[in-house]
């Protein structure tokens, strides 16, 4: 599989050069329900209301020695309003922007039900150059790059993250960001760079269902480092790529990246905590990888290699997610439809301990199968279907637990 993943992405290389400015903070609402002094400010929403059928399993004990780690397993289907977000914005000159998300939870486990969840000022500047200082994703994340037709968080293109994105670029991070997009050869080829200096993610837990079973190990938004505490650990940041524009409906692209920082000692108490056996007292903690592109008209086709080392615990993971939009011309009620397909795979080795322990899903290797069908009836109002297969090789018996699950949402943006 590695030497596929590696072939793959050095083929792409050649081809590799973007179009349109990618990497750059984009205005990810267009149109706010309220507007005020010509634009300048907006205030728009977004609220989510779905339906969740999960698979729940109680065939495997789950210990994990860590009460901090939640295990809320549910086998009942139900309807339920997921989250109302606030998008405040401001906009200068399209010179300074400030891009704000403020959601509120429903239904969440967690003791926080209202969260700040991105808040960025970006300065642009000449020489297709910029400066963000706030709260926002790891730039790995596809928001930053994919060029699918859709808009901020939804180019993944479905509500459930990869695998990946769960365990590297969900939470968003604090810190200052600098980056550029440059163009060459007529806009047909662009370089694009970023370089962060942030507070750093720490080391939790998550799970890759709503249903809250079995959880990897993931880089962790805590309430303790959104803070400006200069004394914190922090992490640099470093990306580059290229995209080469061949016509209106092809381009390909290749962006690869790199992040270092140190565990803390809550992040090694942590690992020793949820996998039995460990006990190292090792901080080194990195990730490097590559995300690549291909579009073809209406076919989209987005991959993301991540390699990281968080003490002696090796995860290794990657996705692949072709898709393919058909429109319908604006017709009375629908006005285009997605399909798409998405395999990931998680894999974790801890140094001096047992592969796949049954009582530890934390050392799990993890294979997922997404199908989803997204109805788009309009360009404010996304209709999601999605169906997760998730096989896991525990180690133990059985050798395969019941956690697939269906996910239809409807997603209102306004």
């Amino acid at each position: 599989m590695k030497k596929f993943i590696i072939t793959m992405l050095l083929g792409l290389f050649p081809g590799t050069l973007f179009s349109a400015p990618i990497f750059f903070p984009e205005a990810e609402l267009d149109a706010p329900f309220l507007s005020f002094k010509g634009g300048l400010v907006s205030l728009g929403a977004e609220m989510e209301a779905e339906f969740l059928e999960p698979k729940g399993d109680d065939d495997i004990p789950f210990t994990n020695g860590d009460e901090s780690v939640f295990h809320t397993n549910q086998s009942v289907a139900k309807f339920r309003l997921d989250k109302v977000t606030l998008i405040p914005q401001l906009n200068i000159n399209d010179k300074i922007r400030f891009y704000a998300e403020i959601e509120a939870y429903a239904n969440r486990a967690d003791a926080e039900t209202t969260i700040f969840r991105e808040a960025a000022l970006s300065f642009f500047l000449p020489h297709d150059l910029f400066i963000q200082m706030g709260l926002d994703d790891r730039f790995i994340s596809p928001e930053f790059m994919a060029d699918n037709g859709a808009v901020g968080e939804n180019k993944r293109l479905t509500e459930s993250y990869p695998i990946n994105g769960t365990a590297f670029w969900e939470d968003e991070d604090l810190g200052l960001t600098v980056g550029g997009n440059h163009a060459f050869d007529g806009e047909k080829t662009r370089l694009f760079w970023r370089l962060s200096f942030t507070n750093g993610l720490n080391l939790d837990h998550d799970e890759i269902t709503r249903n809250r079973i079995f959880p990897i190990l993931a880089d962790d938004r805590d309430a303790n480092i959104i803070n400006l505490d200069v004394s914190d650990k922090k992490e640099l940041g470093s990306g580059i790529g290229v995209k080469r524009t061949f016509s209106d409906a092809y381009n390909v692209g290749l962006f690869g990246f790199f992040y270092y920082s140190r565990l803390s000692g809550q992040d090694v108490d942590f690992l020793i905590h949820v996998i039995p056996g460990y006990s190292h007292r090792k901080h080194m903690n990195y990730f490097a990888g590559a995300n690549a592109e291909f579009n073809a008209s209406k076919f989209n086709l987005f991959s993301q290699y991540i390699y990281a080392m968080d003490g002696k615990v090796r995860r290794d993971g990657f996705y692949v997610q072709p898709s393919v939009l058909f429109e319908t011309d604006k017709r009375k009620y629908v006005n285009a439809f997605r399909l798409l397909y998405r395999f990931n795979y998680l894999d974790v080795d801890a140094e001096g301990v047992s592969r796949n322990l049954s009582t530890s899903p934390f050392t799990w290797d993890r294979r997922t199968h997404t199908a989803a069908f997204n109805i788009q009836i309009h360009k404010l109002l996304t209709f999601r279907n999605e169906f997760h297969w998730n096989l896991e090789k525990t180690g133990g018996s059985p050798k395969r637990i019941k956690n697939d699950e269906f996910l239809s949402q409807i997603e209102l943006r306004f």
